[in-house]
């Protein structure tokens, strides 16, 4: 028997230890809280992945050419009719209809006084002038016949969106082409020769009769400013009119000109017709035939330059088709929008959002880095810095339409009402020189107290310190508040463009007040950043600097700010990511539906801070909730959607990949 097999005896009078493992607790123990941290985390990304999976898979879809079809539609409708009794009978009548155009989306319903669901599908059907719808359902009940002409055409026109029809034939002047073979052929050929004749007619509106009439408008201006500094009977305002008279006419001149080579070209353009046979208000013979219960409507011309896109749908094979989709993104991307915004491109909204964003980040960035400097570096710990913190916290979380309404009030009646025309309500001069004298004696006062808390701060003595402190605090407020009511009541100024009113200039919605507003709103957000980036500096840094013999002002500007350059950076991303989406506040202080110009040309200042603009945000919203074709606008949300979340990522990845060269650059040294 082995060693190990014999047990020793316990010790007579003592007792087994017994030993106890400790029980914690469900909650106590660290693995279920794990499993469900990952689950939501889980869960949220799989939510966002969702989002961005409808929003890519509808918005790059949108643009994608299908196959046009003829259906022969029969739908049968019960009919109550009084007899030869006066009892009610019940007939069935039969309604025959023909409908043309493309398939968008199809879904499963019950009819009332069934139980097996039925197929029905939503087809966009165009020719709106005609038909006044755009979209129709059809039951798969009622459809009985279905084809693909082979010369079914897809017409996207200038005016009343997309239309349908086969193509009959083309006239250029007196040729005629009246098969679809030959029309079509003739369109190709003469298509680039159309285009050049309306690109030249487009820029005669958009270009040269825009310059003509900014160039007058200036004379305009330029007398009535003339009649307002010496008034109409003066010498000063008659020799000035008599001086502008000629280039008036001069310029009347070239505008009758470009008028007269507008006619010319309309003439020349309308010289090409093209004949499509619709199916709106068909019936059918007994041939077989679909011939228009109106004959009005059967042939439908078209005048060539309206036409933005025509293809036969049914002939397309695949390269065709991307030709088709990226000809529509590129008139997407960099066209102007038509139709109530539902059709053509969105470049006006592009430009506005960027330019917007930029306007908004360049205002926010340097005073919330200021601001948060001061409150962390300068500023003495205490109850009013932090109230200011708990303040600028609190703004963080205010809605976003109540800076719209404070940028509507403040800045738009209030600054931009004052800039045109000067205060509302002038001081008699005499007692605003006389205020004017009292701030400067104000100002006097503040400078001496605060050269005289400097002195006390070098000599050491605290309580001339806080007493010269208190002195000079109210001094510079009251200065302040002073200086505001003197230029708030000045009546020796009438404004910059007194001479625009009644139309304002700077009293309206325009781009500075929405980028000063989405500005405001976003400061909260670049102060709160800043100052978590200047608390992570270590503050071996700062004593370091200190050590070398460098100011307050050389540590903050030479060693800190640069450290925490990349936490700034992180509050500029915030702002575009929270900027560049918001809608709200901009219906009340800059953004319009459509923008007749955009707010950048090649015309100085080139950044025209006064004019309203386009955003994609509220293109999202216009196309969503007020437009008159829902199921048209549904796919461009979409779009628009994918758009803005692109633009948003690119502006977003450009600060980030700022933020990485300089975190790269400060890297900590190791031995």
């Amino acid at each position: 028997m082995s060693d190990s097999m014999i047990t020793p005896p316990e010790p007579v009078g003592t007792t087994k230890s017994k030993v106890r493992l400790q029980r914690h607790p469900l909650l106590g123990q660290g693995e279920p809280a794990v499993w469900l941290c990952g689950g939501m985390v889980a869960l949220s990304a799989l939510m966002i992945l969702g989002l961005l999976y409808i929003v890519v898979h509808n918005g790059v879809t949108t643009f994608w050419p299908g196959e046009v079809s003829l259906i022969k539609y029969v739908e049968l409708k019960e009919k109550k009719e009084k007899g030869a009794d006066g009892k009610l009978v019940t007939t069935t009548e039969e309604i025959k209809k023909f409908y043309m155009g493309e398939d968008s989306r199809e879904e499963e319903y019950i009819p009332e006084n069934q139980s097996t669901p039925i197929r029905r599908v939503l087809r966009r059907t165009g020719n709106s002038e005609l038909s006044n719808t755009h979209f129709t359902w059809m039951d798969d009940r009622w459809v009985a016949e279905k084809s693909e002409p082979q010369w079914a055409m897809v017409v996207e026109r200038l005016e009343w969106g997309v239309g349908y029809g086969i193509l009959k034939e083309l006239t250029v002047g007196q040729e005629r082409f009246e098969t679809p073979e030959k029309a079509w052929a003739k369109y190709q050929e003469v298509r680039p020769k159309i285009q050049q004749l309306v690109d030249e007619r487009e820029h005669i509106l958009k270009v040269d009769v825009g310059e003509l009439n900014y160039a007058m408008d200036g004379i305009r201006l330029d007398l009535k400013k003339t009649a307002l500094k010496h008034g109409e009977k003066s010498s000063e305002y008659l020799a000035k009119k008599k001086s502008l008279e000629a280039e008036e006419e001069r310029l009347n001149g070239e505008m009758n000109a470009l008028m007269a080579k507008k006619r010319s070209l309309d003439e020349q353009l309308s010289e090409v017709r093209v004949v499509l046979v619709t199916t709106v208000g068909k019936t059918e013979t007994t041939e077989g035939h679909i011939l228009p219960a109106n004959p009005s409507k059967r042939d439908v011309p078209l005048l060539a330059w309206q036409i933005v896109r025509m293809y036969p749908a049914n002939q397309l094979v695949f390269l065709d088709k991307v030709g088709v989709y990226f000809s529509r993104w590129r008139e997407y991307l960099f066209d102007d929008p038509r139709e109530a915004n539902m059709e053509g491109g969105v470049w006006p909204a592009i430009v506005g959002t960027v330019v917007m964003t930029m306007i908004m980040v360049i205002i926010a960035v340097p005073i919330g880095v200021i601001a948060a400097i001061y409150l962390r570096e300068y500023a003495k710990q205490g109850i009013l810095v932090s109230i200011i913190r708990v303040t600028v916290n609190n703004l963080a979380g205010v809605p976003s339409i109540v800076f719209g309404v404070f940028g509507f009030g403040f800045f738009v009646y209030g600054v931009g009402s004052f800039v045109d025309g000067g205060p509302s309500s002038p001081m008699v001069p005499g007692r605003w020189i006389t205020l004017g004298i009292f701030a400067l004696a104000v100002s006097f006062l503040a400078v001496t107290s605060t050269v005289a808390m400097l002195a006390a701060s070098r000599k050491q003595n605290y309580k001339l310190k806080m007493l010269f402190r208190y002195g000079a605090i109210g001094g510079w407020v009251l200065f302040l508040g002073l200086v505001i009511l003197l230029v708030a009541t000045n009546p020796f100024f009438e404004g910059f463009f007194r001479a625009r009113l009644p139309d304002p200039t700077f009293g309206k919605t325009a781009l500075v007040w929405a980028s000063l507003t989405l500005a405001l709103l976003t400061l909260p957000v670049v102060i709160v950043a800043t100052e978590e980036a200047l608390a992570a500096v270590p503050k071996s840094l700062r004593e370091a600097s200190y050590g070398c013999g460098a100011t307050k002002w050389q540590t903050v500007w030479r060693v800190v700010l640069p450290r925490a350059m990349p936490g700034v950076m992180t509050g500029a991303i915030l702002a575009i990511a929270r900027g560049a989406g918001e809608v709200a506040p901009l219906m009340l202080v800059g953004v319009i539906k459509h923008a007749k110009d955009m707010p950048v040309s090649l015309r100085p200042p080139f950044v025209h801070l006064d004019q309203s603009f386009m955003h994609l945000g509220f293109h999202i919203y216009d196309l969503g909730f007020q437009s008159p074709n829902s199921e048209a606008a549904k796919s461009m949300v979409y779009t628009t959607t994918l758009l803005l979340i692109t633009i948003v990522v690119v502006l977003n990845l450009s600060a980030m990949w700022i933020r990485a060269r300089l975190r790269k650059g400060y890297l900590d040294g190791h031995f």
